[in-house]
């Protein structure tokens, strides 16, 4: 990919808070998307420097940096760079606002070379050089995965009543008004915004997370030797580990159970398994190189996909969900709108409430059939292989791109 345009090509500026080598929540979302728009779309991503997991890269001390990763062109504007002590508070903002505050600066300089700007929320804060795009014109796609001021709110991060969460749900009304697309990774969280903005879940282009189905494909086992069951990515507050801890303290001992992630409930959960008394079972190894998850995944006997259901979660469908049911693992997962319907469409695990029988129950179930189990794995693999290829979500997020700009164009002749 070259810098400059190509005659009768579309520039295509998408402005990510996270980006790879970042392994947090989507941060591969547009990498993988832009390696598979149409060939007449030239990406541009614009990401600050990496920080998550926190502690594992370098602060980088570079106002601007430029290069490619995996072929995809990126910018890296210089922003606050948090440490463990203050990622938390104010060190947070402090990211996502230098960062917002220079894109716009990036963009207002830049404007001129791009024909449409993609701005991918959370956090929210991304939302302004793609205000200040379209001010000049160009046509703007925001694209949502995560619910991010909600889920803040309803883990009491921040009131609802506070002047943080109204200015944010106003950046957020506004700019579904000006967008020319707005894309959403499920039906559920379409439905979810259209009833909280008035609008229409047809408002909404459902683009959902895919999964390198050739990369996590199935080992050549028809079963694992393995007997370990498996959790992948963070240990954060949205995920209900103590029912699943609960569940796992009642099956047989010769199970064992491999916590493969990071996040701030570490703590609180080896002194959880000391006090269920499985610690000498329960393995907790860090986060690892994304490219171990797939051989993780598929040595193990189940996947877990631990949810609160008490959070307006129901529109998650959890890439680690995904990766599982590529891998040809079957999971246990918390019983969340998206997740039952995936489970009911799929056939590839267990959605159950957060309640430690029921969750015990669910793996016993699935553990004491190995034919049973492999046969939900499959299911999954197909389903994964059916709706959530990279190549197939490239062309569609190609099209929302065309459309928003034959919209832009349209209105600037009237």
């Amino acid at each position: 990919m070259t810098e400059e345009p190509t005659e009768n090509s579309v520039r295509v500026l998408i402005i990510s808070q996270l980006f790879p080598p970042e392994s947090m929540g989507g941060a591969h979302r547009w990498q993988k998307l832009a390696q598979n728009l149409p060939e007449e779309v030239e990406p541009h991503v614009l990401a600050p420097p990496p920080i998550v997991p926190l502690g594992t890269f370098e602060r980088s001390s570079h106002l601007w940096e430029s290069g490619e990763i995996d072929g995809v062109p990126i910018t890296r504007l210089w922003t606050y760079q948090p440490t463990n002590d203050d990622w938390t508070g104010i060190g947070r903002i402090l990211n996502f606002t230098i960062f917002a505050l220079f894109a716009s600066l990036y963009v207002f300089t830049h404007w001129w070379r791009y024909d449409c700007i993609v701005s991918f929320i959370g956090p929210h804060s991304t939302l302004l050089p793609g205000f200040v795009g379209r001010a000049f014109g160009r046509s703007w796609i925001v694209d949502i995965d995560d619910m991010w001021i909600d889920n803040a709110a309803d883990l009491g991060f921040v009131s609802r009543d506070s002047l943080t969460h109204q200015a944010v749900e106003k950046l957020e009304s506004y700019a579904f008004v000006l967008a020319d697309g707005i894309t959403v990774i499920t039906q559920t969280m379409a439905e979810q915004y259209a009833a909280k903005h008035e609008m229409q879940a047809a408002d909404f282009v459902v683009i959902p997370n895919g999964i390198d189905v050739e990369r996590f494909a199935p080992s050549d086992g028809s079963t694992t030797s393995d007997r370990s069951i498996v959790y992948t990515g963070k240990l954060g507050q949205a995920q209900a580990f103590e029912p699943f801890f609960r569940g796992f303290a009642q099956l047989d001992t010769t199970y064992s159970l491999r916590i493969v992630g990071f996040g701030d409930r570490r703590e609180e959960l080896e002194e959880l398994t000391r006090e269920l008394a499985i610690n000498d079972r329960v393995s907790f190894e860090g986060p690892v190189d994304r490219e171990e998850i797939p051989a993780i995944l598929q040595s193990a006997a189940l996947a877990w996909v631990p949810l609160k259901t008490t959070h307006s979660l129901d529109y998650a469908r959890p890439t680690k969900l995904l990766e599982t049911m590529a891998a040809g693992t079957p999971y246990i997962a918390s019983q969340v709108a998206e997740i039952e319907t995936v489970t009911a469409d799929s056939g590839a695990g267990r959605a159950v409430e957060n309640e430690p029988q029921k969750v015990a129950n669910a793996m016993d179930e699935l553990i004491a059939n190995d034919d049973d189990r492999v046969r939900a794995g499959r299911r999954g693999t197909v389903f994964v292989a059916e709706n959530h290829q990279w190549s197939v979500l490239g062309k569609r997020a190609g099209d929302m791109i065309f459309a928003g700009i034959n919209t832009t164009s349209t209105a600037l002749l009237d």
